[in-house]
């Protein structure tokens, strides 16, 4: 009983990690992390992030699934450092819910931990720091300075034409390689193919990797809000970091086909056309396409292009291009 006694005055005494956030950063980091958490059976930690407090007045927020890890730093008014987890949906749904650039104030311990803004107060489950997944470390064969939104052009460009699913798992992703001084992202499944590049400087050297097409979207999300970012990259990892925040993935452990067999190198018929003009021709095409097909036909007669689409409606646009 007497030793029972000191260890609870202990505990009573110790410290609780805390700090005060704004609301609005903490939310944009954690909505970050949320893409990543998930329930997956037996690791229910994995649907809480890590919150570490840092004496420098900064706060980390980590989420992983053990495939992709989410990191994001903010600034923060440390009262204790310290680390704790918190259900990272629940708090998502709370920060959501509260108006206006508030304060938020976290605070952990005893298993628990609360939210606090004005007269809001919450407690949540937690787990303590030790017991969520220990994000290792790993090396890196390679580090490139990319402009962020040359870097989104080529993912959002080539993205759409992944793989959908499990069934062909080497075509699930965007394939990125470099040649003749260009970055190279190719997407294909196998019916449909993307190819874009841009020049980046000293990328001669980059391994050939296979991204998996949800990191592919978590990038492109964190890419939109950053202006320059590192792309970091080894035959089984790849890392993007930018100012505040960074993800970091496994690629596929599977070999991406030889794309180049299937593009046309003897083009004799080549048109050009503005791509503004052509999206909005395509769209109008599309409003009365078949849901099922999504089909139009392509004429060329001349200098103009005409797209056709018949069924229980039918539709005919066309435009001035060069062929």
């Amino acid at each position: 009983g007497q030793i029972a006694l000191i260890e609870t005055k202990m505990e009573s005494n110790k410290m609780r990690p805390s700090a005060t956030i704004g609301r609005d950063e903490l939310l944009s980091a954690l909505k970050g992390a949320g893409s990543i958490t998930k329930p997956i059976n037996n690791f229910p930690v994995l649907t809480h992030c890590l919150i570490e407090l840092h004496a420098d007045q900064t706060a980390t927020i980590t989420a992983t699934d053990f495939d992709v890890t989410f990191r994001s730093t903010i600034e923060a008014g440390v009262t204790e450092p310290g680390a704790f987890t918190a259900p990272a949906d629940v708090l998502i749904s709370i920060l959501s819910k509260i108006q206006g650039r508030q304060d938020v104030t976290l605070t952990s311990g005893y298993g628990c931990m609360t939210v606090v803004s004005g007269m809001i107060d919450f407690r949540l489950p937690s787990y303590e720091a030790e017991d969520f997944p220990p994000i290792a470390s790993a090396y890196y064969e390679i580090d490139l300075d990319i402009d962020a939104s040359a870097m989104s052009r080529l993912l959002k460009s080539t993205s759409w034409a992944a793989a959908k699913g499990t069934v062909k798992w080497n075509l699930a992703g965007s394939h990125l390689h470099s040649a003749d001084g260009h970055m190279v992202v190719v997407a294909t499944d196998a019916v449909q193919l993307a190819y874009a590049r841009a020049v980046v400087q000293g990328c001669d050297e980059f391994p050939d990797i296979t991204i998996p097409a949800r990191t592919v979207g978590e990038l492109i999300r964190m890419l939109d809000s950053i202006d320059t970012v590192t792309l970091s990259a080894s035959e089984t990892k790849v890392r993007m970091k930018g100012p505040a925040t960074e993800i970091v993935s496994t690629v596929i452990d599977a070999k991406f086909p030889d794309y180049q067999r299937i593009i046309p190198t003897d083009n004799r018929h080549v048109m050009t056309a503005d791509v503004s003009e052509l999206k909005r021709a395509v769209e109008r095409v599309l409003i009365v396409a078949s849901e099922k097909t999504r089909a139009m036909k392509i004429e060329v007669q001349g200098d103009r292009v005409i797209l056709i689409t018949r069924g229980a409606s039918s539709v005919w646009d066309e435009m001035i291009v060069e062929y």
